[in-house]
């Protein structure tokens, strides 16, 4: 197993008559994950990805234009949320052909690449 994000988590405090008195059976029913907005897993995993895909690649399998790839790319745009998700997944197709055992999803494919070290 390789660790590959930081998931930021806490009890939730206004349930804790439900879980000393055994109402709550599993601690995913009382614990909520908070995302870091500094912490964007796109901008931190999937786009130093997609700079090693070539541009003719992502035009091809995305249809945009080789101005928008290279401004996601570069940070200056932001994708659509169907974009975003196309990218993820094209980026973490080219992690796992280096990851020595499969990753639970998209986005801890393309931090793997990074803990494994560089390709």
């Amino acid at each position: 197993m390789i660790g590959t994000r930081v998931i930021l988590t806490g009890k939730e405090a206004n349930q804790i008559e439900e879980v000393e008195s055994g109402a709550v059976t599993s601690w995913d029913e009382v614990r909520e994950t908070y995302d870091d907005p500094s912490r964007d897993p796109f901008t931190g995993y999937v786009v130093p990805i997609l700079k090693r895909i070539s541009c003719a690649e992502l035009m091809a399998r995305t249809g945009c234009r080789e101005r928008h790839i290279k401004s996601i790319r570069n940070g200056y745009r932001n994708p659509s949320v169907h974009l975003k998700n196309a990218l993820t997944e094209i980026a973490a197709a080219y992690a796992r052909r280096f990851m020595p055992e499969p990753a639970a999803d998209d986005l801890d494919a393309c931090a793997a690449l990074f803990k494994i070290g560089p390709q």
